[in-house]
C-alpha cells in the first residue's frame, strides 16, 4: 500500500535527519528544546526522558537496518547510514548514563542542565520505566552488556523504592520520600497512582522479559496486567481510568482517548510477548473493547480529539494522540481481518498525518506538538520539549514498517 512507503519515507527522510541534527556536540546528549519555528535552544534543560526517548529511537532504526528493513542505499540518500545510527544510540547512552543516573541514591533523574548537571532530582516511576525501556532497545541493538545492567539496575529501584506491594505510585525525591505527583497531574487533580505510569512499566518489563525470558519479571508483568483489568479498566464505559488515590479509586470523570488507544495495541503486544495471549482472554478482550470504544467517540473519520473531562471534549490534535491511534487502529485489523474499518480508521489518520501535523516540508522535520480539528497547528507549542521527543512520530513509522509484511497487502 502506498500509505506504508510514505511512512518509510517519512522515518529515512524527515525523522531520522532531523534527529540527528539536534546531537550536541559540546555538551553531550540532544538539544532539549525547539520551537514551532525550528529554532533550536542550546542552553535548555535535557530532560531524562526525551533522551530516553532518542536512545530508544536510534536503537530501533539501526534495529531496522540490523534486519534488512531499511537498507543502507535509501539511508545513504538521507545523508545517514546504519554506523552513524548505532553511533547517535551511543552517544544518548553515555548521556543517560553520566548525566541521568543517580549513582548515590538510584534510579535517573528527572533533568539536568545543558551540560549535563543534575537540576530536576525527581525520582518519577514513569520516568525510571522509559530509561529501562530504552536501554533494552540499546541493548539489543548494540549487545552492550553495560546497558542491561544498568537496566536492572534502574528496575531494582523501581522493585525497592517505588512499589508498595500493591502496584506503583509515582512521584518521589532524590532519596526516595514521597511528594506530590505534579509530573503527571493534571486536570485539577492529584493522584498518587496512574494508568500513564503503570502501562510504562508494563512496557518496560516486557522488553527485559523478552529479552532476557526472566521469569519473576514476567511474574510482574501479569500482576499489572491484572491491575489494569481488574482496578482500572470501566467495563461500563469500555475505557480505563486515568488518575487514582492509593486504593484505586478514580479521582476524575476523565476519558484520555489517546492513552486508552494506545493502551489497546500495548497489551496485545505484551500478551504475544509474554506467550499469554490464548491463556488470557479477557486482557484480549479489553484490548477490543477500549479500541473500538475510542474509534466510536473520538474519531471523525480523519484524526481523534484529545480527551473527554466529565462530558466536554477537548477538540486538540495532539502529535501523539493521532500516532497511537494509527498503530491501535491497525493493530485492531490486525486482530480481526473482517474488520476493514480499523483498516480505514489507520488510512485516515495517516492522511490526517501527513497533510497536517507533518510540517510541509522534504528535509529533516519533527510533527507539530498540536494542531485543531481542521488541522491548523499551534506555533505557540515546541516540536521538542521536556516531554516531546521522537517517540510516538517514530514509534508508529517503526510499527507500520514492522507491521506490513505481516498484513500482506
Amino acid at each position: 500500500m502506498e500509505m506504508f512507503r510514505e511512512i518509510k519515507e517519512h522515518l529515512i527522510y524527515n525523522l531520522i535527519p532531523f534527529w540527528k541534527n539536534l546531537r550536541d556536540d559540546t555538551y553531550g546528549g540532544f538539544y532539549g528544546r525547539v520551537d514551532s519555528s525550528g529554532k533550536v535552544y542550546p542552553d535548555a534543560e535535557k530532560s531524562c526522558i526525551v533522551n530516553s526517548r532518542i536512545l530508544w529511537f536510534f536503537s530501533s532504526c539501526y534495529n531496522l537496518c540490523r534486519e534488512g528493513i531499511i537498507s543502507e542505499n535509501r539511508l545513504s540518500e538521507a545523508g545517514c547510514s546504519s554506523a552513524d545510527l548505532i553511533d547517535d544510540a551511543r552517544y544518548a547512552f553515555d548521556f543517560l548514563k553520566d548525566a541521568f543516573v543517580d549513582r548515590e541514591y538510584g534510579g535517573v533523574v528527572w533533568s539536568v542542565t545543558c551540560d549535563g548537571k543534575m537540576l530536576d532530582t525527581t525520582k518519577h516511576t514513569y520516568n525510571q520505566a522509559f530509561a529501562v525501556y530504552a536501554l533494552t532497545a540499546y541493548y539489543e541493538a548494540s549487545g552492550d552488556d553495560e546497558a542491561v545492567k544498568l537496566a536492572r539496575y534502574i528496575k531494582n529501584s523501581i522493585e525497592s523504592h517505588l512499589s508498595d506491594g500493591n502496584g506503583y505510585l509515582d512521584q518521589f525525591s532524590r532519596g526516595f520520600d514521597r511528594v506530590t505527583n505534579d509530573k503527571l497531574s493534571e486536570n485539577n487533580v492529584t493522584a498518587e497512582r496512574t494508568k500513564n505510569s503503570l502501562i510504562n512499566v508494563m512496557e518496560a518489563y516486557t522488553e527485559i522479559f523478552r529479552l532476557t525470558g526472566d521469569i519473576i519479571i514476567k511474574e510482574k508483568i501479569i500482576e499489572i496486567l491484572n491491575t489494569l483489568k481488574d482496578r482500572m479498566f470501566n467495563p461500563s464505559k469500555d475505557r480505563l481510568e486515568v488518575f487514582f488515590d492509593r486504593d484505586y479509586n478514580s479521582l476524575i470523570d476523565l476519558h484520555t482517548y489517546g492513552h486508552d488507544i494506545e493502551i489497546s495495541w500495548l497489551l496485545d503486544r505484551t500478551l504475544d510477548a509474554i506467550g499469554e495471549r490464548d491463556s488470557q482472554p479477557e486482557i484480549s478482550e479489553m484490548s477490543r473493547r477500549i479500541a473500538d470504544k475510542v474509534k466510536e467517540v473520538a474519531f471523525d473519520g480523519r484524526s481523534v480529539s484529545y480527551e473527554c473531562e466529565n462530558g466536554v471534549v477537548n477538540p486538540a490534535r495532539a502529535w501523539w494522540v493521532q500516532g497511537e491511534a494509527f498503530t491501535g487502529f491497525l493493530n485492531a485489523y490486525m486482530k480481526d481481518r473482517s474488520r476493514t474499518d480499523m483498516l480505514e480508521a489507520a488510512e485516515a489518520v495517516w492522511g490526517f498525518i501527513r497533510d497536517y501535523i507533518i510540517p510541509s516540508t522534504d528535509g529533516p522535520s519533527e510533527w507539530y506538538n498540536e494542531v485543531s480539528a481542521d488541522g491548523i497547528p499551534d506555533l505557540t507549542k515546541d516540536i521538542v520539549d521536556l516531554w516531546k521527543g521522537p517517540f510516538h512520530s517514530g514509534r508508529m513509522c517503526i510499527e507500520a514498517i514492522k507491521r506490513y509484511e505481516a498484513l500482506g497487502i
